[in-house]
């Protein structure tokens, strides 16, 4: 797996080298995500690559291998974009009945959650509801929730199923109407590609 490296004025990812990049100087305190779920109860990290970089780069990601492979991107023959940025990055997808779909994209996330414009898309209901611990570094919060005990969706060719997704609205900061955001969950037990320059957000066999 590549190391993000640093010296100076100059990040180096891999291959990859970005200078003179601006970049926000946070407390430790809120780099450290707290989760009793979590090995020992919390992980501190060093750093956030933002999406002003990933955009920049062609990135796979295989959760089974844990292994990130960067490459500087190339224009390459590819099936129609699905991936874009409209102030937060986004997905493009459809409901098993044919209604599109837009879908932000957090790789940060463990979870994946649907809104209830999902719901509405799909021509389904809620199935109950229940509590959950959400947030990230900084903290978690305790939140009630509705739950869609199966739901599944297309992208390309894959389609892509969730057990007990968890059904809220966004976050209210966002301006972008989103039918939900995907976490890391959504590759598990395959490989995912982010590629800006081509438009592409791919689900890959693991390697």
């Amino acid at each position: 797996m590549p190391r993000a490296r640093h010296h100076r004025d100059e990040l180096r990812i891999g291959p990859v080298v970005v200078r003179n990049h601006p970049a926000v100087v946070l407390d430790a305190a809120d780099l450290r995500f707290r989760d009793p779920e979590l090995p020992g109860g919390e992980l501190e990290i060093h750093g956030i690559l933002g999406w002003p970089i990933i955009r920049e780069l062609d990135v796979t990601i295989d959760f089974a291998a844990r292994r990130l492979t960067v490459q500087r991107p190339a224009e390459r023959a590819v099936m129609p974009r699905n991936f874009s940025r409209l102030g937060y990055p986004v997905v493009a997808a459809r409901t098993e009945n044919g209604r599109p779909l837009l879908l932000g994209l957090d790789t940060g996330a463990a979870r994946s959650f649907l809104t209830p414009s999902f719901l509405e898309a799909a021509g389904v209901g809620a199935d109950g509801s229940r509590t959950r611990r959400v947030g990230g570094a900084g903290g978690f919060d305790t939140v009630t929730v509705q739950i869609l005990n199966s739901a599944s969706l297309i992208l390309d060719h894959w389609r892509v199923r969730f057990r007990h997704i968890d059904i809220h609205e966004q976050n209210a900061t966002r301006s972008l109407d989103l039918d939900g955001v995907l976490g890391s969950d959504i590759a598990a037990g395959r490989a995912l590609r982010l590629d800006f320059r081509n438009g592409r957000f791919e689900l890959l066999e693991p390697s």
